[in-house]
């Protein structure tokens, strides 16, 4: 009853002295200690940034030009001060003092997010490693894929010039080494291991250079305070590191049982890990099935994985950020989606998906896509009529195949004239062999064998087995599943 009452009696006379409380709050603001800890030269500086960068937030600026006209109190936090006049002024619609120490206390929160900008763009004006590793991030999340490239490597070997001398720049050398390693996973440049080796080699030394340090810190610590040792979390017991062990297993198998595995741990553990992160892992799920879809293993059964894992992918959303999917890998997944029939899911792909494409690749990938899908349907007239209706200026080698290889299987299904799609057919293997701008490649040898082959379906000359033998015995053919559903209706003459 006594507690009850005293509760009662504070509660109901704090607001006769709100004085009090104000001073408290004034005292421990994050703002007015972080303040307190720059010059008055700092002072005036992020002043000036302020009057810059947000000249209409004319309260945040009034308390600010009041607190810098009084920097000299600042060492003294009793001795600081709003007067109620000074308030009454600038929260003319506050009808109380309780209200008004509210308002300056939000005022405050702005103040003290916006000096936290001011010291970290101030920071990043210093000519210094750190400017590199800010701008490298920023090129990363842009999707500069170029300029990230060349500023990775010319950071990292920098870095590999210097020997690692003292503990003092390994977060220099690690930040160069991630990069360097970012930016050859993302480019695809492994085939270049020696490379890649460097940055594995620097990430490991730096890791265990820093470990040995720390565990003489920590060694040192517990024989003044043993009782104060706690058990270190086994890197194991981390779900991220459970996931990386079984695709490492896969990885090294490559045995169905260890796909299955991480497939399970994956859809287990999917809550607790970054969707970047997941999204590295699937990409190597997907690249371990498609490589047994290419060598025939159960084709079927790992076209369903795949899609099973993009299915995963897109709902878990993997893809939610803008220029967050590329072409190449919208367009496989749209592709896989098509081959197991799977229409509905891939319309609502296309349309939920196409937005999260590049800009400036969009357009030309959502066209392409629509194709896809019409043949896809067997909708042949629509998809001829969308490839007529796009242009091919400006677009890639790789989309501009798969455009005119699409319109010769679209007219060979309407049954053209043989005169008319032998001629198409004729003036486009000329243009993939002799136009020099053309690069020579696996996609030119995949398209060439494909035309080869449809030229023979049309002929009717060869007989049904040889056609399949040369089928199989191309390891670059576009259009390889397609062909072997028609060799199988194939008629000699």
């Amino acid at each position: 009853m006594t507690l009850l009452f005293f509760w009662y009696f504070y509660e109901h006379l704090k607001p006769l002295f709100p004085r009090k409380h104000f001073l408290k709050f004034m005292k421990n603001s994050k703002f007015i200690k972080s303040l307190t800890l720059l010059t008055a030269h700092k002072i005036a500086s992020f002043v000036h940034y302020l009057q810059c960068f947000y000249p209409n937030e004319e309260i945040s600026l009034k308390v600010m030009n009041y607190l810098s006209d009084t920097t000299a109190q600042f060492s003294n936090l009793e001795g600081l001060d709003f007067p109620e006049t000074f308030l009454q002024k600038i929260y003319t619609q506050a009808q109380d003092p309780k209200s008004r120490h509210k308002q300056l206390h939000n005022t405050f929160s702005d103040l003290h997010r916006w000096l936290k900008e001011y010291i970290m763009l101030e920071r990043i004006r210093k000519n210094d490693w750190l400017n590199d590793v800010v701008w490298l991030q920023v090129l990363d999340e842009n999707n500069w894929s170029e300029q990230y490239e060349k500023k990775a490597n010319a950071f990292f070997e920098s870095t590999q010039k210097a020997p690692l001398k003292s503990t003092q720049n390994m977060l220099k050398q690690w930040a160069a080494a991630y990069h360097q390693y970012n930016q050859l996973v993302k480019s695809s440049a492994l085939a270049n291991l020696k490379t890649f080796d460097a940055s594995y080699h620097s990430l490991n030394q730096i890791s265990a250079l820093l470990k040995v340090k720390m565990e003489n810190e920590r060694t040192s610590f517990l024989k003044i305070a043993p009782q104060l040792e706690t058990p270190l979390q086994k890197p194991e017991d981390l779900p991220l590191f459970k996931l990386y062990e079984s695709l490492l297993k896969l990885n090294t198998t490559e045995l169905e049982e260890d796909f299955n595995i991480l497939e399970e741990n994956m859809l287990n553990l999917k809550d607790y890990i970054d969707l970047d992160e997941m999204h590295n892992v699937l990409r190597f799920m997907k690249n371990y099935a498609i490589g047994q879809v290419r060598k025939d293993n159960n084709m079927n059964y790992y076209q369903r994985k795949i899609h099973n894992l993009n299915k995963i992918g897109v709902q878990n959303g993997i893809f939610k950020e803008s220029a967050s999917i590329t072409p190449t890998e919208f367009l496989g997944i749209l592709n896989v989606a098509c081959a197991l029939e799977d229409f509905d899911w891939a319309k609502d792909f296309i349309r939920d998906l196409t937005t999260k494409i590049r800009e400036a690749d969009r357009e030309i990938t959502s066209q392409i896509a629509q194709i896809q899908l019409a043949v896809s349907i067997k909708l042949y007239p629509q998809a001829l009529d969308l490839i007529n209706a796009m242009g091919l200026e400006g677009a890639s080698h790789e989309n501009q195949l798969f455009v005119r290889l699409t319109k010769i299987r679209c007219m060979y299904e309407l049954g053209y004239e043989h005169e008319f799609l032998d001629e198409y057919i004729q003036k486009y293997k000329i243009h993939l062999t002799l136009r020099k701008s053309t690069p020579k490649n696996k996609s030119n040898e995949g398209a060439l064998n494909a035309i080869k082959i449809i030229k023979m379906l049309i002929d009717r000359k060869k007989d049904k087995a040889t056609i399949q033998q040369l089928i199989e015995s191309k390891n670059d053919l576009h259009l390889r599943a397609w062909l072997k559903k028609k060799v199988a209706d194939y008629k000699k003459r």
